[in-house]
């Protein structure tokens, strides 16, 4: 697996309480604490058909017998329902709540919903300036990505390479490596219908994010080259024969520029031909 993409998993870390550069103040827990599991996501992408997503509480103490506990969905839009309660059985620790989805979600939008636990069953957070009682926000997305094609993406920038999955969005027309270089994705129109010499045109971007920040310099962005150039690694392309899609990039902070190096993407297999 590629160590690069890893750098900023901070990107998916639980949300339990809301942001706040004030001093903790460690809580004097009742006998049932019930929170939410650091195992929770704080984003949930879901296909066209999927209608339910989860999240995990979990209590402390003592958990021979069941127990029921009031729980609050925010954030519904007429979209997402759940129950007013969530049970733990006897003698388990976690229970999940269910959030069920209408199919009138629109794909490709953020939603942001909330779950909050009913504070006669939880110790709040306790800050200088008052109590926060635990709750999750959640971001949820539908989206029809697919794979499309397994293969490996190099980056000479980086000095690194690692197996990868191509996938395709038939509503939006466009390709993605959902997670590129730092958890961020780079995304693509692959025009097919147009013949160039020495292979078929991808449609850019002009600027991409990488999520990687240089250790002097700070973030480090890749800048599409020249489009119109003879070489594809200059304006980014794909050759049949080879298989490979070229990308030209000019790795940039803001400082300036470290060059350009192009990335490309060595296709092993097609999993979803047209």
């Amino acid at each position: 697996m590629k160590a690069l993409k890893y750098i900023c998993l901070s990107l998916v870390a639980l949300v339990v309480v809301s942001c706040h550069d004030r001093e903790y103040v460690e809580p004097e827990y009742s006998s049932t604490k019930v929170y939410f599991s650091e195992d929770n996501e704080s984003s949930k992408v879901i296909g066209l058909t999927e209608d339910t997503v989860y999240v995990t509480l979990v209590r402390s103490g003592n958990t021979a017998n069941a127990l029921q506990v009031p729980v609050k969905l925010g954030g519904t839009q007429g979209i997402f329902s759940g129950a007013s309660t969530v049970t733990f059985k006897e003698n388990e620790a976690e229970a999940e709540y269910a959030i069920a989805i209408s199919d009138k979600m629109v794909p490709f939008t953020n939603y942001k919903v909330q779950v909050t636990v009913d504070e006669a069953y939880t110790a709040p957070y306790t800050y200088e300036d008052g109590d926060l009682v635990p709750m999750i926000d959640l971001t949820i997305l539908r989206e029809d990505y697919v794979p499309f094609a397994e293969g490996v993406y190099v980056t000479e920038f980086f000095g690194a390479s690692w197996d990868d999955v191509l996938e395709y969005s038939p509503m939006l027309d466009q390709y993605r490596f959902s997670e590129w270089i730092a958890g961020y994705p780079l995304t693509f129109k692959w025009d097919r219908s147009t013949e160039t010499n020495p292979g078929q045109v991808l449609v850019m971007s002009d600027k991409y994010t990488t999520g990687y920040s240089h250790p002097t310099y700070g973030m480090v962005s890749a800048v599409t080259t020249d489009k119109d150039s003879e070489f594809l690694f200059l304006k980014g392309g794909y050759t049949d024969g080879s298989d490979v899609f070229y990308f030209g990039f000019k790795w940039t902070v803001s400082a300036g520029s470290f060059g350009i190096n192009p990335d490309y993407f060595i296709v092993t297999s097609y999993l979803d031909e047209e």
